[in-house]
């Protein structure tokens, strides 16, 4: 799914709920009296269709894809943990638009990494689930 599509199908209507909770603020360094918390919503572009969104101190991905490397049917997957961490640094809700492995490779990494909660399909959380 290209970024452009997934931004209609998925992150506009997710920043339209969140809109209804915190107001956008575009300047991504505003930040309010109390250290470390930042004003409005702050958006990240992650590659592929993977988004990450801070609001206060919540942070939620969607379809959070970081591994870059060609898939091998013959071997098991291996998440570039380095890779992930570079970019993520906590993660509390991870939603998966669907199952396919450049939406959901490095999820169960991410998820039991930073204890986030996955939102998805039965074949996502079970993917979350069963991953070691």
């Amino acid at each position: 799914m290209s970024p452009m599509k997934t931004f209609t199908t998925i992150l506009l209507p997710v920043c339209f709920v969140i809109s209804l909770w915190a107001p956008i603020d575009a300047r991504a360094q505003v930040i309010d009296d109390r250290p470390g918390e930042a004003k409005g919503v702050i958006l990240k572009w992650l590659g592929n269709a993977g988004w990450e969104i801070q609001i206060g101190q919540t942070v939620i991905l969607i379809d959070p894809f970081l591994t870059r490397r060609e898939a091998n049917p013959g071997r098991e997957w291996k998440t570039d943990e380095e890779a992930v961490l570079r970019a993520i640094k906590r993660a509390d809700y991870i939603f998966a638009g669907h199952s396919h492995a450049d939406h959901i490779a490095d999820l169960p990494f991410i998820a039991k990494k930073f204890g986030a909660k996955v939102i998805g399909s039965r074949t996502t959380t079970n993917i979350a689930r069963l991953a070691e």
